[in-house]
């Protein structure tokens, strides 16, 4: 299937614009609040979450790429209320995070390396796409609050879920980036090499006992972005046997995934494919099946498929 690129950009765009309302009613946007900024809908206003779940955080990158998206249809671009939401997010972020640097996600003291990994990486990423959009004092309150994250990252090993390293890797690519004269690159190279150590033969990663589809898709997500922005060829490398793994998982009527994954993950995480469709065959093959069915409308697979949590 051979689109012009806006079609494409409406085909990706579309589907989280129509989950848009759903994602900010996750959100405690009334400024007088003591939980203002708060994604966990959870814990802010049905109260049945003693803390609030750092990961619902991320969901701020989102609101900072449909504040950037320039199209007819979008009502949120460049809202001056979406940007005062997302700089609330960006600060009840710091406001929960632990002393010793990371996140909690479902008790208090838990220091949850999944957390901490993936909003280092959608905090430093949301900073890296609106710029100076974000007020000063704020921003240097951000990168107070990634060095104590990449602090606590540094010394801490995760060994069971492959994605989280990469997602650990992608944090420090963006710190290297934001901040180059804190030595982010030797984490960064460290992760890259730990996450060589945690790729199978086969090319997917370890999930908690085996291989998951939707996981490797984050993963292999997250390799490839790796790969475009700083050239290093072990993860392109990485990237592309995860891909070869990766493809063998898509079905014929638009679904991915399911419970032969160690996970059950039935969503598939697109950016690698995008990224590297004319890298190698095996992405183009996984870019061409989300064109199909997304084209179609048979199966929205890019949101209908994730919870909150995820979304």
């Amino acid at each position: 299937m051979t689109l012009r690129p806006e079609a494409v950009s409406d085909l990706f765009a579309g589907p989280m614009l129509d989950q848009m309302p759903r994602l900010l009613s996750q959100v405690d946007r009334n400024p007088h609040s003591p939980t203002y900024g708060c994604c966990c809908r959870n814990h802010w206003h049905y109260r049945i979450e003693d803390i609030a779940n750092s990961q619902m955080q991320e969901m701020v990158l989102t609101f900072a790429l449909v504040w950037k998206l320039n199209r007819d249809d979008n009502p949120y671009y460049q809202s001056p209320l979406l940007l005062d939401w997302i700089e609330g997010i960006l600060a009840y972020t710091i406001e929960i995070q632990r002393p010793n640097g990371c996140f909690d996600e479902v008790y208090r003291g838990q220091d949850s390396y999944a957390a901490t990994a993936f909003v280092a990486f959608y905090v430093s990423e949301t900073i890296l796409q609106l710029g100076r959009s974000l007020s000063g004092t704020l921003r240097k309150e951000l990168d107070t609050m990634l060095y104590g994250a990449a602090t606590w990252l540094g010394r801490t090993r995760e060994v069971l879920a492959g994605n989280q390293v990469a997602g650990a890797a992608a944090a420090f690519m963006n710190l290297v980036e934001l901040d180059p004269n804190r030595g982010y690159e030797s984490g960064l190279d460290e992760l890259i090499e730990r996450l060589e150590g945690m790729q199978t033969k086969e090319g997917w990663f370890e999930e908690y006992g085996g291989a998951d589809v939707g996981y490797s898709s984050l993963t292999h997500s997250y390799l490839a972005l790796i790969a475009r922005r700083t050239k290093d060829h072990r993860a392109k490398a990485m990237a592309r046997r995860c891909a070869e793994f990766l493809e063998h998982t898509l079905h014929r009527d638009g679904t991915v995934g399911g419970e032969y994954g160690s996970r059950n993950t039935a969503y598939f995480i697109p950016v690698g494919a995008i990224l590297d469709s004319n890298a190698y065959d095996s992405a183009n093959r996984m870019y061409q099946f989300l064109l199909r069915h997304l084209a179609t409308g048979e199966h929205a697979l890019i949101t209908d498929c994730l919870d909150d949590r995820y979304l």
